[in-house]
């Protein structure tokens, strides 16, 4: 092992690999076996694994009868386990966990046969102060987890505030909550109040099977490796807002982690808004997320019928997001009654986002009638579709629902493959009817194709980037500096890049940075006179490829 008695500091970092294990009574990374208490350890990155081989210290912190000390980690992948009466993190036997703060990186701790993963070790009277940031992957465990007593000392807390769930668990105030050792099914609606952290061991499950309301400033985080399974009760979001009036719109949701499966009920998003509810603040940083917006018009992950996506951040993560009938996927919800919700703010710099609107709804943007807000990409792979059934009733790949404008997308990473919604909408841009917007491509691999749909009498087709098929709409403003562009409208009447079927012209540059070589691939029929019309304002400037491809 490695000692690091209290007084003294280690700093780890790099990304190797190091394995420490103390033996008899010395933590596998802090206090040795004399009473000692662990320092400060501080891990920002690594492979790292420390443990206990025999006998009472912690895997990181205080060795027997000694305290945490003050750990830091905020990066690595972290793997401590505790001897048979030490914290994996935390104290030795009868001594407190210290001061813990975990930033980032994946750390699995693990307790003895009578001690906790993160906190005190046996006996001791405090668990100490544990502070979990954003971005963090956990996956804490320990057989003392179902434990209320032993010889007269309570060592029922899971981590150092953390409640054990039951099925009438259902109001959570600002705190930990965590899974003990078996699955938990809770029937009425959870509320959150306050700051409240969701932890999921793994292989367990939670099911909310009227889902979880999440509202106003509260926040709720989600972290583990475990289920969560969120169904939303009547008119209600799975996770987010209600029906009930000054509780529909979301507060703040972060996913660290874990398996989620969530899914609006009516009008509810499947993560965010209720019935008339904007998303609130949505920010994915890992997990698996599975998310279905409500049969009345809800959004997979972003606003209830009529109300905005909010302000969704997407980094990592493997996300599926569905919307319900002329809603979104990613963004804006949708109500006959009411209208359309308008995408938000949406960015997505990692991961893996695969976004399907509902018929007449954006893949990511707005729902039908709905605008595309402001969609920055910069990293990850996004497939995107918009729906579409039947005539005139299209939504785009990534940008506004039918009717619906792209206003602002921005792309300058990652690999994003979207296809606009059958009838004509665009697969970047606008829906049918609606204006391309200001789209700019500097960077990433982009291939964009509109929707097509021919009936008896009409053909319809988007533009691959650019408006949708449209009596009304306008192909906006297109800037290509960067990155490899395919692009394909939905009919010979629609370019690939430019204004769809009916539409006006459209103002493109395409001008790639210095010392930089672009490649529009073209479908349909090859050359700039085809990009745009004749009308069109257009700058196309060295070191520039058009080149046909096949639709």
């Amino acid at each position: 092992g490695i000692t690091v008695n209290s007084g003294n500091s280690l700093t780890i970092n790099g990304e190797g690999t190091l394995t420490a294990t103390g033996y008899n009574d010395q933590a596998g990374i802090g206090g040795g076996s004399q009473g000692e208490s662990g320092g400060t350890i501080t891990i920002t990155g690594g492979n790292i694994t420390a443990n206990n081989s025999n006998g009472n210290g912690a895997g990181i912190g205080g060795g027997l009868y000694g305290a945490g000390g003050s750990i830091l980690i905020s990066g690595g992948t972290v793997n401590a386990q505790g001897g048979k009466y030490a914290a994996g993190i935390g104290g030795g036997l009868e001594k407190n966990g210290g001061t813990v703060t975990i930033n980032g990186g994946k750390v699995t701790a693990t307790g003895g046969d009578y001690a906790v993963g993160i906190g005190g070790g046996m006996s001791s009277s405090s668990h100490g102060t544990l502070t979990i940031g954003t971005g963090v992957t956990m996956l804490v465990s320990n057989d003392a987890s179902t434990w209320t007593e032993y010889d007269g000392n309570n060592r029922a807390r899971f981590m150092s505030t953390a409640t054990i769930l039951t099925s009438t668990t259902t109001d959570w105030t600002s705190g930990i909550y965590t899974l003990g050792s078996s699955d938990v099914p809770i029937s009425d609606r959870i509320t959150v109040t306050g700051n409240v952290t969701l932890l999921l061991p793994e292989g367990r499950t939670l099911t909310a099977s009227k889902g979880i309301t999440v509202i106003g400033n509260d926040s709720f985080t989600i972290g583990g490796t475990g289920t969560l399974i969120a169904t939303g009760g009547s008119d209600q979001s799975g996770i987010g807002g209600t029906s009930e009036d000054n509780k529909r719109d979301a507060g703040t949701i972060t996913i660290n982690g874990g398996i989620i499966t969530a899914t609006g009920n009516h009008y509810g998003a499947g993560i965010g808004g209720g019935y008339g509810g904007d998303g609130g603040n949505i920010t994915i940083f890992g997990g698996t997320v599975n998310s279905t917006g409500g049969s009345g018009g809800g959004a997979g992950i972003g606003g209830g019928p009529s109300g905005a996506g909010g302000t969704i951040s997407i980094t990592g993560g493997t996300v599926t997001a569905t919307g319900g009938p002329r809603a979104a996927g990613i963004g804006g919800g949708f109500d006959i009654g009411y209208g359309g919700g308008a995408g938000g703010n949406i960015s997505i710099s990692g991961g893996k986002v695969t976004a399907t609107g509902g018929a007449g709804g954006a893949g990511i943007g707005g729902s039908s009638y709905g605008d595309g807000g402001t969609i920055l990409i910069s990293g990850g792979t996004v497939e995107a579709a918009g729906g579409g059934i039947g005539e005139e009733d299209a939504g785009a790949g990534i940008g506004g629902g039918y009717y619906g404008d792209g206003v602002n997308i921005t792309i300058s990473g990652g690999t994003v493959n979207s296809t606009g919604g059958d009838s004509g909408g665009a697969g970047i841009g606008g829906g049918f009817n609606g204006d391309g917007g200001n789209i700019i491509i500097s960077g990433g691999t982009v291939t964009s194709t509109g929707g097509y749909y021919q009936d008896d009498e009409y053909s319809y087709g988007g533009a691959g980037i650019g408006s949708g098929d449209s009596f009304e709409g306008e192909a906006g403003s297109i800037t290509i500096s960067g990155g490899t562009v395919t692009a394909t409208g939905g009919n010979s009447d629609a370019k690939g890049i430019g204004e769809g079927c009916d539409s006006d012209p459209v103002s493109l540059i395409i001008a790639p940075q210095s010392g930089k070589t672009i490649t529009v691939y073209l479908g349909n029929e090859w050359g700039p006179s085809v990009a745009y019309s004749e009308e069109a304002e257009c700058t196309v400037r060295d070191n520039v490829m058009l080149t046909k491809t096949t639709p």
